[in-house]
């Protein structure tokens, strides 16, 4: 029976046993080929194990047959990101969008795309839209804050990292990530403020040291930044 091959095959793909997963849903096919979903399901799989050949002929065969189904533009675009083909992923992404203006991942991949190329603005627009539709995932804030770091508005990175610190109050990288766009904006009282609550999470990370050593040059505190400096260096 199709049905238990390619349920088990989804079952096995779900805990990451991508290779017995791949087997039943080739079973499944080899049963009923016409059962176009399972194309693209074993795309995806081929996708995670990294065989990015297989996984775009199957997921042409899915696009071929549902054409108005974004979800086959989507995971093209991925697999074509995965292979550094960042051209046609942003394509594909570019089809998904068009046919689903609602498809979350859609614009948090071609967000980071954008990111990448330096593409600032469009990648801000994008996180924007994707935190208008989930406003809990912050790897959008993170982003979105690069961004505006390349832009040089500090303060909108500001106000993105005290979003993320409202969720996660002591997540270090937010914390780090403030304090040096604090840094950055010359606002050195804030700056040391939030490498110190960086340090005080965890004193064993020596980078803390070594930024805030910067910050106490910048205020003229030669004596504290010597001293940042030598536990900075103490592994």
């Amino acid at each position: 029976e199709p049905a238990n091959y390619y349920y088990r095959g989804l079952s096995y793909c779900e805990t990451g046993q991508y290779e017995k997963g791949i087997s039943d849903l080739s079973k499944t096919i080899s049963l009923k080929p016409a059962l176009y979903e399972t194309y693209l399901d074993r795309a995806i799989a081929y996708n995670f194990t990294k065989k990015y050949d297989k996984a775009l002929l199957d997921i042409n065969i899915f696009i071929k047959n549902n054409p108005a189904d974004p979800r086959g533009y989507f995971n093209r675009g991925d697999v074509f990101e995965k292979a550094n083909k960042i051209d046609k992923a942003l394509a594909d992404y570019n089809r998904t969008i068009s046919l689903d203006t609602a498809f979350y991942d859609a614009y948090c991949n071609r967000a980071a795309i954008f990111l990448y190329l330096k593409k600032n603005e469009e990648a801000i627009k994008d996180y924007t839209h994707a935190i208008q539709l989930d406003s809990s995932d912050i790897r959008n804030y993170f982003g979105r804050a690069e961004a505006f770091r390349n832009l040089n508005q500090p303060l909108d990175a500001i106000a993105d990292y005290k979003i993320i610190l409202e969720i996660f109050p002591n997540l270090d990288k937010a914390i780090y990530d403030l304090a040096t766009t604090y840094y950055e904006a010359k606002e050195y009282d804030n700056a040391l403020l939030n490498y110190t609550r960086y340090i005080s999470l965890d004193p064993k990370k020596t980078e803390g040291y070594l930024a805030r050593a910067r910050v106490y040059d910048a205020l003229g505190d030669k004596e504290n930044a010597a001293n940042d400096r030598v536990k900075g260096r103490v592994k």
